[in-house]
């Protein structure tokens, strides 16, 4: 079974028709799982897993007050509960939680891969999105409602548009992060690389921060698309976030 397919089993096991997370206390108790919230001096530690004979505990690190991070915590732990990863203790890194690297640890990506189809399920998300109108507040809209994060909420919508997208997030200028929708492969940069001069994130970045007009606009192809072809458009909105010196940008390709 997938992720996601677990994913919407437990949805529909435990009738959660409502925000998913939510509905965390009536998972735990029927599942005889303990959780227990507290503040870990730690800022790399997110959370963890505890089986035992008779019940599991999860392990919540509260030190960070953000909400929808907690939430992501508790259902990346399901995750590794519901898949039946193999062990008894699984204890997940701030960065276990946000990876989407395919070089990262394969259970670690299975229990986010759980995490995001459970607090966002498609057939609702599906619902909220549409190609033609899709933008910023979309997601906001969607984060805030769901509650996660901005950025949990960005790379689950992308992956259920149909056309060509992607969403790359960067931080002082370097990615740190980038998805795509299943007809999007062709991403230049990498995570590690520097955004390229002719983006919008880049001026952004050595032209300073300006006030978010959530417009698309046309930026050279190359910018962002490895060996462009010549019909193809390349259209940038990106969202300064000065608080975290970084940018969002959401890259959409059409063809004239």
């Amino acid at each position: 079974m997938t992720p996601d397919e677990c994913a919407v089993k437990v949805l529909l096991d435990y009738d959660i028709t409502g925000i998913p997370a939510l509905s965390f206390k009536k998972v735990f108790g029927a599942c005889n799982i303990l959780c227990d919230e507290f503040e870990y001096n730690d800022p790399k530690y997110s959370g963890s897993l505890h089986r035992f004979p008779d019940h599991s505990i999860i392990l919540v690190n509260t030190d960070n007050r953000y909400v929808p991070r907690q939430n992501f915590t508790k259902a990346h732990e399901l995750g590794h509960f519901f898949l039946k990863h193999k062990g008894d203790k699984f204890e997940c890194t701030t960065q276990d939680m946000k990876t989407n690297d395919a070089a990262h640890k394969p259970q670690e990506l299975e229990a986010n891969r759980f995490a995001s189809s459970l607090l966002l399920p498609k057939d609702r998300i599906e619902l909220l999105i549409d190609d033609d109108i899709f933008d910023i507040s979309t997601i906001s809209e969607i984060a805030n409602t769901y509650l996660v994060s901005l950025s949990v909420a960005t790379i689950r919508t992308i992956s259920l548009l149909k056309g060509s997208w992607c969403a790359v997030w960067t931080k002082n200028g370097i990615v740190e992060w980038v998805v795509s929708s299943p007809a999007f492969r062709n991403i230049t940069i990498k995570l590690g690389e520097q955004i390229k001069q002719g983006s919008i994130a880049y001026k952004c970045f050595n032209d300073g921060f300006q006030p978010y007009k959530g417009e698309y606009i046309k930026v050279p192809s190359d910018c962002w698309i490895k060996n462009p072809l010549i019909d193809m458009g390349v259209l940038e909105l990106t969202k300064p976030l000065s608080s975290y010196n970084a940018t969002l940008s959401l890259i959409k390709v059409s063809f004239s």
